[in-house]
């Protein structure tokens, strides 16, 4: 029975180690090996994908193999160890390889930039980068804590005349499925950091026309999608798609169906 007990200790100290390793490579390398695998069609999902299913995959192989390395030879678990070990390494250098494969045209917006990637199979994506880090645009609702969606992919980014007591950059960026859903995020630099604050929730297009403008026709492309869009005419008032009204001045949004911020 003492045999037994200890037996069961020692696997499940070798479970509990191999469940904290597992969950360290998932939490730090997830995404980067969902690309690598191309787990994800969509650049967007990489994040969602590497948090509800590479993370509790590799921490339960983690607690699996901790329970029976802790019993093996030493020689059997460096050889466990080195072919993951390669198997691992060999995963991000892919994805290394294919983000050196594909450098991206930058265009400089202050401490921002705008990064055009281009994918021979989905086509170019857009991305918005603060002093070097990528931003990420969660969506606000929520199912058992987890955001049901955090983009990386931005569709348009449109940039407008300012008031004079606003000062730049301040754009407003269209992250999401253009097939069915997206959302319209606000994003300026507040005391040297970089804020994204949601706005509205759209159908599947991206249009901005001023309301109190003579050029009020002037209107971005129904359906335009990864690309920059500069806004002509000058105004206080932004309709962004039908419903999401902003206020330049303030940089608040409203949606007009809830006539709430």
């Amino acid at each position: 029975m003492k045999a037994i007990l200890i037996n069961l200790t020692w696997r499940l100290g070798g479970a509990l180690l191999g469940l904290l390793i597992g969950s360290g490579i998932g939490f730090w390398l997830g995404e980067p090996l969902v690309r690598a695998l191309d787990l994800s069609p969509f650049a967007w999902m990489s994040v969602f994908v590497a948090r509800v299913v590479m993370l509790p995959l590799l921490a339960l192989s983690g607690a699996i193999l901790g329970a029976i390395m802790i019993y093996l030879r030493r020689q059997w678990n460096w050889a466990i160890g080195l072919l993951l070990s390669l198997a691992l390494g060999g995963s991000l250098a892919i994805h290394q390889l294919q983000l050196w494969a594909a450098q991206p045209t930058v265009e400089p917006l202050g401490n921002f930039a705008r990064l055009t990637y281009p994918d021979q199979e989905w086509g170019p994506y857009d991305e918005l980068h603060y002093r070097g880090e990528r931003l990420s645009f969660p969506d606000p609702m929520h199912q058992f804590g987890i955001s049901l969606g955090v983009y990386s992919q931005i569709n348009a980014l449109i940039t407008f005349t300012l008031p004079s007591a606003v000062t730049a950059p301040v754009f407003v960026v269209n992250v999401g499925d253009m097939a069915h859903e997206t959302l319209f995020f606000l994003v300026r630099e507040v005391d040297g950091q970089a804020t994204v604050d949601f706005l509205c929730r759209a159908d599947g297009k991206v249009t901005a026309t001023w309301v109190d403008s003579p050029l009020a026709a002037v209107t971005v492309p129904p359906n335009a999608a990864l690309g920059r869009v500069k806004l002509a005419g000058q105004g206080r008032w932004l309709l962004l798609n039908e419903y999401c009204l902003f206020d330049v001045e303030t940089l608040r949004g409203f949606d007009k169906r809830y006539n709430f911020e």
